[in-house]
């Protein structure tokens, strides 16, 4: 049965308390409990709770002035990354968090309604602590597959294993993938094409593919960095693997990472080739 005060329901038959606002005195054993959501974070909900199978974009309803709710945010072993609505602001220069950080899965997000546009916000994340990184380490010596221009850059273990069947791809000072990563897997390619000069206009790819006993599982690591020790270029590239497309055919697993035209002119201006003037590229991979 409803509660009534002058007529008008207070506490309906959910036991849920309505129509009611500026009250002050004490309560107890008024904790919220999680809801969980899709895409939409509604501001009416106290508690919401999300865990993402896929890169995910997040939009907001229900903005008021003063309303403040949490998220409970599983990113999974993956680090899936999160997009979040233009009216959501991050602390001091508004970085947001490092969402695929090693070893941070599970995040709680405050976000505080501003006013009727505006929801501040705030994440702490927690997770294990990784192998350390100087483990992690590989060197590629650049190769150039002999195609028109940049067209191809990197490294391929033999010729029937490359996409473009290539055996002048550079080398590797060591194949074998960290064991913390993968056991018993080496690296069979790792190249750069550029679409523009190759294919005119198509999208540049890089692709890295990984043999060992078995097809390897897309997980055990987050983040490919690659450094080429160039200024001009800012020195690193960065390859996420929740933003690649894996597939995988008998012992091998392929991640293929895409780039349409229109960023840059093409050739060796491309910002995604990362081996262009480089002799050498350090790796390193995040668990």
């Amino acid at each position: 049965m409803a509660i009534k005060i002058a007529g008008t329901d207070v506490i309906n038959n959910s036991r849920a308390v309505v129509n009611m606002s500026d009250i002050e005195g004490k309560y107890g054993q008024f904790h919220g409990t999680p809801e969980t959501i899709t895409t939409v974070l509604d501001m009416t909900k106290p508690i919401m709770r999300r865990t993402l199978t896929a890169a995910t974009t997040f939009t907001a309803s229900n903005i008021a002035t003063g309303r403040c709710c949490l998220l409970l945010l599983d990113v999974s072993s993956s680090g899936y990354i999160p997009t979040w609505p233009a009216s959501i602001q991050w602390p001091g220069d508004g970085t947001e968090p490092d969402w695929d950080a090693t070893g941070v899965q599970t995040w709680l997000v405050g976000f505080t309604c501003w006013d009727s546009s505006t929801i501040r916000a705030t994440a702490t994340g927690w997770g294990t602590t990784p192998p350390a990184s100087g483990t992690l380490d590989r060197e590629v010596t650049v190769g150039s597959g002999g195609y028109t221009a940049t067209a191809f850059f990197g490294y391929v273990r033999s010729g029937s294993q490359g996409p473009y069947s290539s055996t002048s791809m550079g080398s590797i000072d060591d194949e074998a993938m960290p064991t913390s990563i993968y056991a018993n897997a080496i690296i069979e390619v790792l190249e750069f094409r550029d679409g523009y000069f190759y294919y005119s206009q198509q999208d540049d790819v890089f692709t890295l593919r990984i043999i060992g006993s078995g097809a390897p599982a897309n997980s055990g690591w987050s983040l490919l960095t690659m450094d080429t020790g160039n200024v001009s270029d800012g020195g690193t590239r960065q390859l996420y693997r929740s933003q690649a497309t894996y597939t995988t055919s008998g012992n091998t697993a392929t991640w293929t990472w895409t780039w349409s035209p229109g960023i840059g002119t093409g050739g060796w201006d491309s910002p995604r080739n990362c081996f262009v003037g480089a002799t050498t590229v350090d790796l390193s991979w995040t668990v």
